[in-house]
């Protein structure tokens, strides 16, 4: 199974993304249902060790961060909102990839950038790069209202020709 830990983003805050998305005019969007902030990529994990992976999620104990998205940019073959830098939000993907590592599951050890993937680029046509050039000289500054996450899930991905469809698993509370 593809799996991550996420949290889930506001009905307002993913709506204020939707505006953003239908000023691209480049690329593909990512769903509304699918807009997340990722605190951890786990990548392929075996149905015998989600039982540890659920005990180890359900041991991280967080206050509930305030989340602030700002900064649009491009990464990579993707749009993407940074989130503020937030020690609360710091310290949750610390524990939740320690409690990851600890159920026996290996996680590349990379510096953690939250942010929300709301557009995917991938080759762009004729005239696509300059309409994305003036969206992010409009739009790089882009903030959105911000929120507190009350909760993480775990997240399955099913990876289909149409795009993915993120399922969730489980969901642990924060504060």
């Amino acid at each position: 199974m593809r799996l991550f830990v996420a949290l889930a983003l506001p009905e307002k805050v993913a709506g204020e993304i939707v505006a953003l998305q239908g000023r691209v005019g480049a690329g593909r969007a990512v769903p509304e249902e699918n807009l997340h902030l990722t605190l951890a990529f786990l990548g392929d994990v075996q149905g015998g060790q989600m039982a540890d992976l659920d005990l180890a999620l359900e041991a991280v104990q967080s206050p509930a961060p305030w989340v602030e998205l700002a900064g649009v940019d491009l990464w990579e073959e993707a749009l993407v909102i940074a989130a503020r830098p937030d020690a609360v939000l710091e310290r949750l993907a610390q524990k939740l990839a320690t409690a990851v590592r600890g159920a026996g599951i290996s996680l590349p050890r990379r510096r953690y950038r939250p942010h929300v993937t709301f557009q995917r680029m991938g080759r762009m046509a004729p005239g696509e790069a300059e309409r994305v050039g003036r969206f992010l000289q409009a739009r790089a500054d882009a903030a959105l209202s911000p929120f507190e996450a009350g909760a993480f899930g775990l997240y399955r991905s099913h990876l289909r020709p149409e795009g993915a469809l993120y399922e969730l698993m489980a969901e642990y509370p924060l504060g």
